[in-house]
């Protein structure tokens, strides 16, 4: 009865105006102005596009025009291209499982691939020779697909590979190669795996960073590379001495010890390592006797190195430091597109949202309760907030006014969802009892799922239900079922019914500030006119973000209604839809 008509006519009734994303950029400088007024350009070249290396070089050489200081912190090559599938060593999928599925060629993979193998000699203190010949025989295959992956992405970018590329590329391979010769668990070598970080330490205690190896051969050839177009670079290297400044104490036992203290030990020597890392930044800004046009670093690490995300928040901490060298540093996130108002693919009119605060960056980009937008890790969001350095999201084939997102502090009058998003949720576990709201219940079931390493996104309750949504693949039935076992045993009078449900994705709805009254009642009004059933909701007390859980199959129908509506049309528009109905309760308002 509340609507009078269709959902076409009221789609086609209004059209759509820019003109609320322009009312408060107005007063900002836009990302294009902070561009051009720029002093450091640090720019974090990873995943894909790392693997331009012509395209890279050549876009750096240009901005050498512009007067501007560049600071290149890299990762290690990849692609996703399914060209390169046949590169992959048929074990990878077996060792890392996120390969499983994936397309292309993954270094980092196949180097945490070499660390498995050989991790696998760890106890073999009387091992056969032949055992351990094996496994690194097996190793050293990897490490010939790394190598053929590399020059097959050179031969790709060259015409004829430069002699300096090629010599650091087998350097830094004969480095590796030599590790794994060397590598004698009889001996007391030993492989151990910080979370994403495979170290092999020395019966001396000297080590290598397994993992590690992918970003310094990205470094070398980036610095090659530069050499060969005529721009004078400066390369930051602390290699295994990271580890030294990193770890006072012992890897082997760190890698044994309890979560909590690893993580506090990790910490520290993140902390130790970034000082050291510092201060060699500040002394090459510093020296004013060399004139370096490129400083180039590795996004690898120790301590940093475990944590996901790690070559972002090395390029966050190293625009920090630049900052204390220099006036107008500004963070550059190369991506396909700025941040948008939706995904451009999906919603074809999605508008560049040209400025956003570090809290609304948070809710956009966080993995595990954010959106997952992928433009930027969070903690390296607070590494530049916290040092003011401005951080603009853009395609470096586009940079021009109205093209660049600028993320930095500023106080928001927009007051809508400015940005929808959605992320796939593959299970929903509904729990249900009589007594949910007895003391210590919810508390019981989010244990439960940390001992069993499983993550928790999205928690919505009710007096009755708690729904939990998951989205790192490690929830199934049999998860469940041990669940239920478990609740079945316990002594209390407790009654649960659990319903797994599968196939669901979230839709998140963001802005700077949403305190507005009926911003949510507008995205709901767009599932009901696209008859979509929303299966749960909830909002942060920030008013900066609105989480609504839907069927897969209805998700992008979704995302294109709340768009239309919450984003699109006029503010006086959707005010208009509502007039009708409001003498319905005038008598209450009034």
């Amino acid at each position: 009865m509340f609507f009078y008509f269709s959902q076409m006519q009221y789609l086609n009734l209004y059209q759509p105006t820019l003109s609320r994303f322009l009312q408060y950029q107005a007063q900002e400088k836009s990302g294009f102005e902070v561009y051009q007024e720029a002093d450091v350009l640090v720019t974090k070249i990873g995943g894909d596009n790392a693997s331009r290396i012509r395209e890279n070089v050549e876009r750096i050489h240009a901005r050498k025009k512009d007067d501007k200081e560049q600071i290149v912190v890299v990762s290690a090559i990849r692609s996703s291209s399914p060209e390169f599938n046949t590169l992959r060593h048929p074990d990878v999928g077996d060792l890392v499982k996120k390969e499983a599925n994936a397309n292309g060629f993954n270094t980092t993979s196949h180097l945490i691939g070499i660390g498995r193998i050989l991790g696998n000699l760890n106890e073999l203190r009387e091992a056969e020779d032949e055992c351990v010949a094996l496994e690194k025989e097996r190793a050293y295959e990897f490490l010939l697909q790394i190598s053929e992956f590399t020059y097959a992405i050179l031969d790709r970018e060259f015409e004829t590979v430069p002699d300096p590329i090629r010599t650091e590329v087998n350097m830094c391979l004969n480095h590796l190669e030599s590790a794994i010769v060397e590598f004698d668990p009889r001996a007391g070598d030993r492989v151990i795996a910080l979370d994403s970080d495979w170290i092999i330490q020395k019966a001396n205690r000297s080590v290598f960073s397994i993992t590690g190896l992918g970003e310094q051969l990205a470094r070398q050839i980036y610095q090659a590379a530069f050499s060969t177009q005529g721009l004078r670079s400066k390369s930051i290297d602390l290699d295994e001495e990271q580890y030294e400044v990193g770890f006072e104490i012992d890897p082997r036992g760190l890698s044994e010890a309890e979560e909590s203290e690893k993580g506090a030990a990790l910490l520290e020597a993140e902390a130790q390592v970034m000082a050291t890392v510092k201060s060699l930044v500040l002394e090459v800004l510093e020296d004013e006797e060399e004139e370096n046009n490129v400083l180039v670093l590795g996004g690898h690490a120790a301590g940093l190195a475990s944590q996901r995300g790690y070559s972002d928040k090395m390029g966050a901490y190293i625009a920090s430091f630049a900052a204390e060298a220099r006036n107008k540093v500004v963070y550059l996130v190369e991506k396909e597109f700025p941040i948008m108002s939706a995904d451009p693919r999906k919603v074809k009119a999605a508008k560049v949202l040209e400025h956003i605060n570090a809290m609304f960056s948070a809710e956009a980009f966080g993995s595990v309760y954010g959106a997952n937008a992928g433009a930027i890790q969070e903690e390296a969001l607070d590494i530049l907030a916290e040092a003011e350095v401005d951080t603009l999201v853009l395609n470096p084939k586009h940079i021009e006014e109205g093209k660049i997102t600028r993320i930095h502090s500023f106080e928001s009058d927009a007051n809508r969802v400015e940005m929808v998003a959605t992320k796939a949720a593959p299970y929903v576990l509904e729990i249900t009892s009589r007594k949910m709201n007895a003391e210590g219940i919810a508390s019981y079931f989010l244990q439960w799922f940390e001992e069993k390493g499983v993550s928790i996104d999205h928690i919505f309750t009710t007096q009755k239900t708690i729904a939990l949504t998951f989205n790192n693949g490690k929830v199934n039935e049999t998860l469940i079922s041990a669940l239920e076992t478990d609740l079945k045993e316990d002594p209390s009078d407790q009654h649960f019914s659990l319903n797994l449900r599968a196939d669901q994705r979230m839709i998140f709805c963001m802005g700077n500030n949403m305190r507005r009254p009926g911003i949510s009642a507008a995205a709901s009004i767009a599932c009901a006119l696209g008859n979509i059933n929303i299966k749960s909701i909830t909002q942060g007390p920030s008013q900066q973000m609105m989480v609504y859980a839907v069927d897969d199959a209805e998700a992008d129908l979704a995302l294109q209604l709340i768009h239309r509506i919450s984003v699109e049309i006029d503010d006086n528009a959707f005010d208009g839809l509502l007039a009708p109905h409001r003498s319905l309760v005038a008598d209450l308002i009034s």
